[in-house]
């Protein structure tokens, strides 16, 4: 378990999405991407590694996927370099369509969409030691070209089918209507801390001191409506400490934010119309 995610931290450990075609997706999501299927039941499906990470809801009455505020894209994260290079070997077998490959300083990553055009990170992380600093001694990321032929050498001798032990949910990136908003509900009320800014565009939040458990634009623009109707987010699950849960509850409660009770945590709609459940 990393260091950035386990039950001492809060982080988004699984999502829900919305899909037309569970059949289809299931083949993307077993076979592309590598997960196991954990459950199964009528049109609704939970996959994972050693737990729930993608669950999937079969709605065939979905529209197809437009610009909204809410999913950017969920990433995946692998414990070691050599898994990111068994998985773009599985992308070269399947010949599946990526949308780009980057180089973050700390991080690489490889970014592709599901059949329903829900975007999706699979990456690993550099060592902390390795990862860049600013001027101030924050942490900095940059965007430069992944090097494929670099990282393939990286590549088991066999193709590897399933993604490994110890895969989790590294972070989950959001389309926002206004980064101040996002700011507000995110830091002050969920309690994430700022880690970096990219002027009034984007915001990159985390707990623990990770480069990012939640990364936050503007790129859609501000009027941007809430998903309702296409595939996307349904619900999202952030761990918390109990004592994060008592201060969320204390934030909200302070706020006027609406929130419910459960068994173990919290229920709270995000500011894009998305359910969190908040647990330990």
């Amino acid at each position: 378990m990393s260091i950035f995610h386990n039950q001492e931290v809060m982080y988004i450990k699984d999502v829900t999405l919305r899909v037309k075609d569970l059949k289809r997706s299931l083949d993307f999501y077993e076979n592309v991407i590598g997960l196991n299927v954990l459950l199964k039941n009528g049109s609704t499906a939970t996959l994972g590694v050693d737990g729930p990470l993608v669950t999937i809801v079969e709605d065939k009455n979905i529209k197809p996927k437009s610009p909204h505020a809410g999913l950017y894209h969920f990433a995946i994260l692998l414990p070691t370099r050599k898994d990111l290079a068994d998985f773009l070997m599985r992308i070269v077998k399947y010949q599946y369509q990526i949308t780009g490959g980057s180089d973050h300083g700390v991080s690489e990553a490889i970014y592709l969409d599901d059949p329903d055009g829900n975007g999706i990170e699979i990456y690993h992380d550099r060592d902390k030691s390795q990862w860049p600093t600013t001027k101030e001694g924050g942490i900095d990321m940059f965007t430069e070209g992944l090097d494929y032929d670099n990282l393939l050498q990286e590549r088991s001798p066999e193709l590897i089918s399933k993604m490994p032990k110890g895969t989790l949910m590294g972070h989950v990136h959001f389309h926002v209507r206004s980064i101040d908003e996002a700011r507000h509900f995110f830091t002050e009320l969920i309690g994430f801390d700022v880690i970096l800014q990219y002027g009034p565009s984007a915001l990159f939040i985390s707990d623990a001191g990770y480069h990012h458990h939640v990364g936050l634009n503007v790129w859609l623009g501000s009027h941007v409506t809430n998903n309702v109707d296409g595939p996307g987010l349904i619900r999202y699950r952030l761990n918390a400490t109990n004592e994060q849960i008592k201060h969320i509850k204390q934030q909200l409660v302070q706020s006027n934010y609406p929130f419910s009770e459960t068994s173990n945590g919290l229920d709270v709609v995000d500011i894009n119309g998305v359910l969190i459940n908040i647990k330990h």
